[in-house]
């Protein structure tokens, strides 16, 4: 009956899909990594105003200055067709004053008038948005030369390191070694948006008024030759020929005074409302936010002069150990570890953009896999 005996393999298996402890194991690691970036950083950030960066608030900085330019932008091409719909207003006016009449045809224009520019500044491209980070699994392998008979197996685990989680650490770390405030960017409320001359809605208030002031130069003449379209009408009902020639050559002058603003006028318009549709637009990566909020946000973020500490991660992973032996059975119980990392690359930016510190921080932290006995209850109510 002996024989019939079968010796146990020595084996322990573990589902694959454990997962917790190595994503737990890698938080810690996070938490590490925060902590060391921190210290590095200590003597800088004393007393001063920090921001956590990502790579998205570091994108959003640049199209927030990239935005203010096209507005400048279209706003100083608004100012130079109002200037040339003026000189035209007057141009006209002053041929029908010499002439005695309403209007008078030719196509002169007075001393003094300025030509239409042959291109309006074309709008500056907006930044590339930017990627999300990427988490790599990162797979570690244990070989221990045992004292006795063992099988041991090590199961990669995939494990992400939530960038806000990361970033919030990141946050805790920087405020106990001395930073006056830190700000996170997706944490952050801001009230009412800055309104004077060099904020971003000042930007778009002023681009708002020269398209105001603009049309309300060039209506005058268009409405003018809405009237001589008419008069022509009448002419013609008359069967004065005489006064169809006039009318026909006073619009044909008209003409060649609006069309040269109508046309840049029109495309400057589109680009305005091209830029305002961008502003209501939102996508999934920004939480539903749109790019004129995540713009006020980073004006908001950058008025407070702070010093900029980018964070991101580079890789983070896991993996469980399973080893099973004579020895390890009778002292030191089932033989289940867990292993957990991260790689974070990072910088701390002076208030010029410029990279004053930075590099690679990197930490893992293994673990005895924890038996049901030592789970931690948790009681509600």
């Amino acid at each position: 009956m002996a024989d019939q005996i079968t010796p146990l393999d020595g084996t322990t298996a573990i589902d694959d899909k454990t997962v917790f402890e190595p994503a737990r194991l890698s938080y810690e690691a996070a938490s590490h990594v925060a902590a060391t970036i921190a210290i590095e950083v200590e003597s800088a950030i004393k007393d001063r105003y920090v921001v956590v960066a990502g790579t998205e608030l570091l994108a959003d900085l640049a199209n927030l200055v990239a935005t203010r330019v096209t507005l400048e932008g279209i706003a100083s091409d608004y100012r130079a067709l109002a200037a040339h719909a003026t000189v035209a207003a007057k141009t006209h006016a002053s041929i029908a004053a010499a002439s005695g009449a309403e209007t008078m045809p030719g196509s002169n224009l007075v001393e003094g008038a300025i030509p239409i520019a042959a291109a309006i500044a074309s709008s500056l491209s907006e930044a590339v948005p930017p990627l999300a980070a990427a988490a790599a699994a990162v797979q570690a392998g244990i070989g221990l030369v045992s004292l006795f008979r063992q099988n041991v197996n090590v199961h990669g685990v995939a494990v992400g390191v939530d960038a806000l989680a990361f970033e919030i650490e990141m946050a805790a770390q920087l405020h106990r070694r001395g930073a006056a405030r830190v700000y996170v960017s997706e944490l952050l409320v801001f009230e009412v948006p800055r309104n004077d001359t060099k904020s971003l809605r000042g930007a778009i208030r002023h681009a708002q008024e020269a398209r105001a002031k603009t049309w309300s130069e060039l209506a005058p003449l268009v409405s003018h030759l809405a009237n001589l379209e008419a008069a022509f009408d009448a002419a013609v009902a008359e069967g004065s020929q005489e006064r169809v020639d006039l009318t026909i050559a006073t619009i044909r002058d008209l003409r060649r005074m609006i069309d040269p603003i109508v046309a840049p006028l029109s495309k400057v318009d589109q680009r305005l409302d091209q830029l305002q549709a961008q502003f209501a637009a939102s996508d999934s990566q920004s939480n539903g936010l749109t790019l004129l909020a995540r713009l006020f946000r980073a004006e908001s973020l950058k008025a407070r002069d702070p010093l900029f500490v980018y964070v991101r991660v580079v890789a983070s992973g896991g993996s469980n150990r399973t080893k099973h032996t004579l020895f390890s059975n009778v002292f030191t119980g089932d033989g289940l570890s867990s292993l957990g990392g991260i790689v974070v690359s990072w910088a701390l930016l002076d208030t010029d953009g410029s990279v004053a510190q930075g590099g690679i921080a990197t930490h893992s932290h293994g673990a005895p896999f924890p038996k049901p006995s030592e789970a931690t209850a948790v009681r509600l109510g």
